[in-house]
């Protein structure tokens, strides 16, 4: 929880490596941490413009919490965006 923590004020102050690698130590620590993986979903999704990395980490959501809140949007966005139909929102 401490890593996600900092990685959120590494996010906030515009630090996106830094929250990276915070939200990387998270998972390494807990492999099933949802959080890491939607903050890390977030950088590759608005920061990165990379659909397809935020897909994965989506992807990733729904396999160990199916009913994680706004995920089954990030999965459309992502696809939509890897499909042509836009850029993630």
């Amino acid at each position: 929880m401490a890593r996600n923590g900092r990685g959120a004020v590494a996010m906030m102050a515009g630090r996106y490596e830094d929250a990276r690698a915070f939200y990387r130590s998270a998972l390494v620590t807990h492999p099933s941490d949802v959080a890491a993986r939607q903050s890390l979903a977030l950088l590759a999704e608005t920061v990165d413009h990379d659909p397809a990395a935020a897909l994965r980490l989506c992807q990733e959501v729904q396999q160990i919490a199916p009913e994680t809140p706004g995920n089954d949007d990030c999965i459309r966005r992502n696809q939509d965006a890897l499909n042509g139909a836009g850029p993630p929102r």
